[in-house]
């Protein structure tokens, strides 16, 4: 029989090889869907032209599963073309994003400053000529920042670059989840400012994915991530909570007024966020910040923690965007809900006159390390790997192999005897055999998956890792084009005929455009207002209750 060409290897007409076909284009379909988000789904002038997000997201779908269908019988020409659409979308997402000039030299303070969005956002202020207060959780990193700023930017001094506070180390530490340590630094930030007249340009940029319920493999609950010092949720309390005190405290001292401009680095996650009505019925408005309903996604081993969780349907939730997509009463967990948070808190600084104009942005899916477990940086926070690890288990591979082939043997069905040439004989001694033989080879994946636990255990971070390092960056946006984003936001102005915006609800796309009702529309305006003035509230009791404590102390 003949055997067409190439057949031999791959055979065409197998499942095995068209699957493996049609996943060929899958990764950039994949990255094209994602890029989605920075360059197309939530562009102004398409959604009030007709075209929707939920149209768009259709669209990119659809265009991912052609080009997958199309690589079963023209792999390569499907590869080309999901390779092209990718270049394409992101050439759109990225290039045509211009960095703006955010005026004549003043006094900027950015927290989260130490990497990712927040360095690059210092990075360019201090090269247009502002002088940057430098808010980092650690100031061992914020120092190694910013030395890497001064080296990497010629042109910028470093009287430019401020860490706030008298500290052998650099600065004082901006905990965020502390609030007597955002006091602290507030103050000291604050006798700076009054040399300049106070904070003209403010960016809220501390952030991170929240971690989920530490769970045994029963599925038993073994802690939740709290914040330590309330009892909150820890998403929620350091991201709003903690930027609430530091700019009440700001203000209290003269340091913002309506001069100032701020952004909060927000993320399209606020689409599924939400509150539940316990804020607004229960006496003290806490009955779900404690992470009862709402909470950070699950967490296994070093994977990163994601920010969106599979939902859960609540009845008390209210969302606050509305959506076509989305059903109405799911928790899609801890992140959206903080970041939905960002956005009150900067409507409330506005509504407060505590800064002339404050936005949210949508930076786009950037390459940052806000997802890691650790939220460290470096790998040398990994365990040294030593060959000896690697083969730790081979010495007992083959006793043990043996001991439990031995095991599957004794315990299959045996095999009938006398053996009859019958056709009921045959079928039972088949069957026979076909339950010794996966009895066994069970046993040996069993065998094998213990031995190479070890190995496993101790190449998956580092495969994560790499993976983060060479090959998000590929699908992912930089830091400096996000940086390029917030200040556009920073310098943009509310949407002329937004029904968000004209409840102080401003929200900048990832491109830097403020989107009107066509991109973003509020499920509920006056609840979501009240949510806001409510949220507000309790971070100030917050406050108080923590400078109570203090002084107990």
């Amino acid at each position: 029989m003949a055997v067409s060409k190439g057949t031999a290897a791959l055979p065409r007409s197998t499942w095995l090889g068209a699957a493996l076909r049609f996943a060929l284009p899958a990764p950039l379909a994949v990255a094209l869907f994602l890029r989605g988000v920075d360059a197309l789904y939530f562009e102004p002038a398409l959604n009030e032209a007709g075209l929707g997000h939920e149209v768009l997201i259709g669209g990119i779908i659809a265009a991912g599963l052609l080009l997958c269908v199309l690589s079963i019988r023209r792999p390569s020409l499907a590869v080309a073309l999901a390779a092209i659409a990718f270049g394409s979308l992101k050439q759109l997402a990225d290039a045509a994003i211009p960095m703006p000039d955010l005026g004549k030299p003043t006094l900027a303070l950015v927290t989260g400053a130490n990497a990712g969005i927040g360095k690059a956002v210092v990075a360019e202020l201090s090269r247009q000529g502002h002088t940057v207060l430098m808010g980092c959780r650690s100031p061992r990193r914020c120092l190694a920042a910013r030395t890497d700023i001064l080296a990497s930017s010629p042109g910028v001094r470093p009287e430019q670059l401020l860490l706030p506070g008298d500290a052998p180390e650099g600065g004082l530490s901006l905990d965020l989840s502390r609030l007597s340590a955002v006091e602290a630094w507030a103050a000291a930030a604050a006798e700076v400012a009054g040399g300049w007249g106070g904070v003209g340009l403010l960016v809220l940029n501390a952030g991170f994915v929240p971690l989920g319920e530490a769970c045994d493999d029963g599925g038993e609950v073994l802690n939740r991530v709290l914040n330590e010092e309330s009892g909150w949720e820890e998403g929620i309390y350091t991201m709003y909570v903690g930027h609430h005190a530091l700019v009440s405290r700001l203000f209290s001292l003269d340091a913002l007024g309506p001069s100032s401009r701020a952004v909060a680095v927000s993320s399209d996650a606020l689409r599924f966020g939400g509150f539940d009505q316990s804020i607004l019925t229960r006496p003290g408005g806490v009955g779900d910040l404690g992470a009862e309903e709402t909470r950070g996604c699950l967490v296994r081993g070093p994977f990163p923690a994601m920010p969106v969780c599979f939902p859960r349907s609540v009845a008390a939730h209210l969302p606050a965007i509305a959506s076509r997509l989305l059903p109405a009463k799911s928790n899609f967990g801890a992140y959206p809900r903080a970041k939905l948070a960002n956005l009150l808190l900067v409507r409330e600084m506005e509504r407060r006159a505590m800064v002339g104009f404050g936005a949210a942005v949508m930076p786009g899916i950037v390459n940052t390390h806000i997802q890691r477990r650790d939220r460290s940086d470096s790998p040398t926070a990994l365990p040294p790997l030593s060959l000896a690890t690697l083969l730790s288990t081979l010495p007992g591979f083959p006793h043990a192999l043996a001991h439990n082939l031995a095991t599957a043997w004794a315990t299959a069905p045996p095999l009938p005897r006398p053996f009859s040439p019958s056709r009921a004989a045959t079928t039972a001694l088949a069957s026979a055999l076909a339950s010794t033989a996966a009895a066994l080879a069970a046993a040996a994946a069993r065998t094998l998956a213990a031995a190479a636990a070890p190995t496993f255990a101790a190449l998956q971070p580092r495969f994560l890792l790499w993976a983060e390092r060479r090959l998000l960056p590929l699908f992912q946006r930089h830091p400096e084009i996000a940086a390029r984003v917030v200040l556009t936001a920073l310098a943009g102005s509310p949407h002329p005929t937004s029904e968000a915006s004209r409840h102080g609800y401003h929200y900048f796309n990832a491109r830097g455009a403020a989107l009107g009702d066509a991109s973003f529309s509020l499920s509920d305006p006056p609840t979501l207002n009240l949510i806001s003035q409510k949220l507000w509230e309790m971070a100030r009791r917050q406050a108080s209750a923590r400078r109570a404590d203090q002084r107990a102390q």
